[in-house]
């Protein structure tokens, strides 16, 4: 399907993209998740109810491809919501629709600890950390979300005092790129942006003290167009590389 692989290149230019599984569990011949939550490496969120059991008419897997889906689970049934037809009054509904914007905030919790988190980091937390991660299956995925665990899946992992670039974040906005850089010694370093043309575009000057991840954003003029870029890093002593994108 189109919104399918549409999905997928959104996730593959690092965008994390949270989908409702569906509501399809009880039709008889298509019980599937829905197009695009069979994208690869899109999050495909299931329904259960405030007991932890699936709701029946939230859709399962596999894929077409044989991936297990849904990914992970959240509440679908009598989740309070604001009433669109009363500005202080409030509603009980139900269906992947709901479940699916839990799992994206949970999403969020991550990407505001941790911005330089992958779409493949993003998932690995929630599923490591569902309810069902040893044993995951077609009906429930790997289990409910756990939030508390999910935004604090990466915090042990030790940042290596060397030099490092780590994957740049553009999720969310797509209008600034964040890039992360770690040294083993404190000093300038400067980001100069090049388009595939080789012309540099722009240049960020920053201290990076010794130790530590460093945040280095760079706002895109509105002037350049969409596409591939790269990040030349240079400190006194190290140079590297990275491809970015620039997507609106």
């Amino acid at each position: 399907m189109v919104t399918s692989i549409a999905a997928s290149m959104a996730v593959a230019k690092g965008i994390v993209v949270v989908i409702s599984a569906g509501n399809e569990g009880n039709v008889p011949d298509w019980p599937y998740v829905w197009s695009p939550a069979d994208g690869i490496g899109v999050i495909a969120a299931g329904a259960v109810n405030s007991q932890g059991i699936r709701n029946s008419f939230s859709s399962i897997g596999p894929t077409a491809d044989n991936r297990i889906k849904p990914d992970v689970m959240a509440m679908g049934s009598a989740v309070i919501a604001a009433d669109p037809r009363n500005s202080t009054g409030t509603v009980s509904l139900l269906g992947t629709s709901l479940s699916a914007p839990i799992v994206a905030g949970i999403c969020a919790l991550m990407l505001e600890k941790i911005p330089a988190l992958t779409p493949a980091n993003v998932l690995t937390a929630l599923t490591e950390t569902a309810s069902q991660a040893g044993a995951p299956n077609n009906l429930m995925g790997y289990g409910i979300a756990n939030a508390a665990e999910a935004a604090s899946y990466f915090e042990s992992i030790q940042i290596p005092s060397r030099f490092a670039i780590y994957p740049s974040s553009i999720n969310p906005p797509l209008t600034r790129t964040t890039f992360f850089i770690d040294m083993p010694e404190t000093a300038m370093v400067s980001v100069s942006i090049f388009n595939p043309l080789g012309q540099q575009v722009g240049t960020i000057e920053e201290q990076v003290v010794a130790g530590t991840k460093r945040p280095l954003l760079w706002n895109w003029p509105s002037y350049l167009a969409n596409g591939v870029y790269f990040a030349r890093f240079r400190s006194p002593t190290k140079e590297g590389i990275q491809k970015t994108i620039v997507l609106r």
